[in-house]
């Protein structure tokens, strides 16, 4: 998604930067004379540039390309705006990760699958109140959950954990 808001980005920035495109297309030119016409090393005078020497060479080419055509500002500001926009992105976006964890524990309680034993029982849950829990601290013990519109949780149905809860 990311990638793409960022094509998105650059797309507007080379539409109404037309010089940028043109820059694009001299850079990937450049790269591809050094690369794949000129696949042999370059000799200037008694030195010798290998691939290396072609990359740093090829880089430098484009970097003042660049900078002449001022569209390296242009370039810069696309990438800022990218990061701005997918980092705001990214923060600001919903979790539903914890809503799908929650209605899937929704769902299988609703079938009567027990957490604590890890078995689901042969007979299905018509509703809530058929589910049986079994207590983690005391598994002999079984209670029955029950749930009412004017209370949802019964006491029975509450955990006595810390001290003064009822």
């Amino acid at each position: 998604n990311y990638f793409l808001i960022s094509l998105v980005i650059l797309f507007l920035q080379i539409l109404m930067v037309p010089a940028l495109i043109l820059s694009l297309i001299l850079m990937v030119s450049i790269f591809g004379y050094f690369f794949f016409i000129q696949k042999k090393a370059i000799k200037f005078g008694q030195m010798y540039i290998d691939n290396t020497g072609k990359s740093v060479l090829c880089s430098t080419l484009s970097l003042l390309l660049l900078f002449v055509t001022k569209t390296l500002g242009y370039l810069m500001w696309s990438l800022t705006c990218c990061l701005c926009i997918c980092s705001i992105h990214m923060i600001l976006r919903p979790r539903s990760v914890t809503a799908k964890a929650d209605k899937l524990y929704e769902e299988l309680k609703m079938s009567g699958f027990n957490w604590y034993n890890g078995q689901a029982p042969i007979k299905k849950a018509n509703n809530v109140s058929d589910i049986v829990q079994t207590d983690p601290e005391n598994p002999t013990q079984h209670e029955e959950l029950s749930f009412s519109a004017a209370n949802p949780l019964s006491a029975a149905a509450i955990r006595k954990r810390a001290p003064g809860v009822a």
